[in-house]
């Protein structure tokens, strides 16, 4: 906070010709510039000697200590970049995810694409949030191969790869960009490998199984794709060991 109020005094004097009171609010329109692609429950409304002040969502003026640790840094941002005057730079951010709620994620290279003018944005990430914000062309992958016996690094793009990105839902983002096998627990996809194995005419209705079922209900909600889907095989099944004893009849 100290290094913000620091160079907001330093640009004040700066601009002698102008009174002090308009150079705090071009710098709060800045910040709130940077910031606008955000859905933030705060917004800054006036700077003093030695405080920020902050209005919350109830109307309540606050201080920058009362802000919470993700918002903190998303504000130290700002300020920090929209008093540099970046124009024609390269912004390079390593891993801008950390203490971030999703939402904010979801949104955060947008906040440096506001920054300056004619800058390049170059992001390191694992979020796939933030991955499924950009589109492929602008996604660049890091990929270990060691097919001839020796490991390289490969930078794969996207685009090229025939791999979607923007607009995707995390999952898919793990799964189709990297590469991640499973999205559960091990002891959950344990327990959907064995129940999938116990899903034939001969054994869905035994013990084991109707335990698995019973329990992955209950730990994942009928809402859960993969329970939706033992739904419906379950009645298929049903209506299979049904059908011999029908067709005697």
């Amino acid at each position: 906070k100290q290094l913000v109020l620091k160079n907001l005094r330093d640009d004040v004097f700066k601009n002698k010709d102008l009174p002090p009171k308009k150079v705090i609010e071009s710098q709060i329109r800045n910040v709130t510039r940077t910031l606008s692609s955000l859905d933030l429950n705060t917004r800054l409304v006036d700077l003093e000697s030695e405080e920020l002040i902050f209005e919350s969502a109830n109307g309540q003026r606050i201080y920058f200590e009362q802000l919470s640790n993700g918002e903190q840094h998303l504000y130290f941002r700002a300020f920090y970049l929209s008093l540099l005057n970046l124009k024609d730079a390269v912004i390079m951010v390593d891993e801008p995810e950390a203490a971030f709620h999703p939402k904010w994620q979801q949104s955060i290279a947008t906040l440096y694409q506001n920054v300056g003018e004619n800058n390049q944005v170059l992001i390191a990430t694992h979020s796939p949030h933030i991955m499924a914000s950009v589109p492929p062309e602008c996604l660049f992958m890091l990929h270990i191969d060691e097919s001839d016996g020796k490991r390289k690094i490969r930078v794969i793009n996207a685009a090229k790869a025939g791999k979607h990105s923007q607009g995707l839902e995390p999952d898919r983002i793990l799964k189709e960009i990297m590469q991640v096998k499973s999205l559960r627990d091990y002891e959950t996809q344990r327990d959907i490998d064995e129940l999938s194995q116990l899903l034939t005419v001969g054994t869905f209705e035994s013990k084991r199984a109707e335990e698995l079922a019973d329990k992955l209900t209950t730990q994942l909600g009928r809402e859960d794709p993969f329970i939706i889907l033992l739904e419906h095989e379950l009645l298929m099944l049903r209506r299979k060991k049904r059908t011999p004893a029908l067709a005697t009849a």
